[in-house]
C-alpha cells in the first residue's frame, strides 16, 4: 500500500472514531464494550470504503447524537456534521482509490481543502439560517427546522436518483 491511500484510509478511520465518540452519550463513551463497537465501525469504513460501512456509522453517530441528554451546543453540533462530511468524502475518495496508487500529495491537500472549505460554508450557513429563523420564530424554531431539512435532504436524493437514472447520462464506470 501506497502512503496516500494508507494516509486516506487512516483519516476516515480517525473521522469516524471522533464522530462515534463525539455523539454517544457522556455515560456510555468510555464503556469497554462501546469503546470496541465503536473502534470496529470506525475502521470498517477504512478498510471496506466500497461497502455500506460508511453510511452505517454516520447513522449510528447521528442516531448516538439524537439519544444524547440535553441540549447539544452549536459548536458540537457542527463538529460533528463536519467529521460525518470527512468521513463520507474520504470514504469516496478511497474507494476510488487503488492500494497501490501514487497520487501527489498535492491532489489530497486541494481534496481535504475543499472539504473544508464544504464544511465552512455549511456551517456559517446553517449558523446564519438558524439565528433568522430564531429571531424570527423563536424556540419552536429547532424542531421545524430539522424536520425541514430532513424534508429537503430526502427530497434532494431523490431528485438526483432520479436526474442519475435518466436515459442519455453518461455513468462513470472504473
Amino acid at each position: 500500500m501506497t502512503p496516500v491511500p494508507l494516509l486516506v484510509r487512516a483519516g476516515v478511520f480517525a473521522a469516524a472514531l471522533a464522530a462515534l465518540l463525539l455523539a454517544a452519550p457522556a455515560e456510555l463513551r468510555l464503556a469497554p464494550p462501546v469503546l470496541g463497537g465503536m473502534l470496529l465501525l470506525a475502521a470498517l469504513p477504512a478498510v471496506l470504503p466500497d461497502g455500506p460501512w460508511a453510511t452505517l456509522a454516520i447513522a449510528a453517530a447521528a442516531v448516538g447524537w439524537a439519544f444524547t441528554t440535553g441540549p447539544p451546543a452549536t459548536v458540537v453540533i457542527l463538529v460533528l456534521a463536519g467529521l460525518l462530511y470527512c468521513v463520507h468524502t474520504l470514504t469516496a475518495l478511497a474507494a476510488a482509490l487503488p492500494y497501490d496508487a501514487v497520487v501527489a500529495p498535492d491532489v489530497l491537500v486541494r481534496w481535504l481543502l475543499r472539504a473544508l472549505a464544504v464544511i465552512a460554508a455549511g456551517s456559517l450557513l446553517s449558523v446564519a439560517v438558524l439565528a433568522g429563523l430564531d429571531a424570527v420564530a423563536g424556540d419552536g424554531v429547532h424542531a421545524a427546522a430539522t424536520v425541514a431539512g430532513l424534508a429537503l435532504a430526502v427530497a434532494l436524493a431523490i431528485v438526483l436518483s432520479w436526474y442519475a437514472r435518466l436515459p442519455g447520462r453518461r455513468r462513470f464506470r472504473r
